[in-house]
């Protein structure tokens, strides 16, 4: 019988492995039924998916401002140096 304190491992075939906690699992389960109004698998992929979407984006925006602003401050710090 599976405690709270259990512990699943996924490994996968690209040798990346992810433990999970019961209690993270039953969060999930609970989440993809009760919030996300997901009954199957395919339903839950999707559902994340569609949640995902919009923050990857945001946050793929974001890093691209970062990288600019960071190559522009380089060549001020680089002209102040010379």
């Amino acid at each position: 019988m599976a405690t709270a304190n259990s512990i699943v491992v996924d490994e996968r075939r690209d040798g990346t492995v992810t433990s999970w906690s019961v209690m993270e699992l039953s969060s999930l389960i609970k989440l993809a039924l009760e919030g996300l109004s997901c009954t199957s698998v395919p339903d839950l992929f999707h559902a994340l998916r569609d949640l995902g979407q919009p923050l990857g984006s945001a946050i793929g925006s974001q890093l691209s401002q970062l990288k600019k602003l960071s190559s522009k401050t380089e060549r001020a710090i680089g002209q102040d140096y010379q």
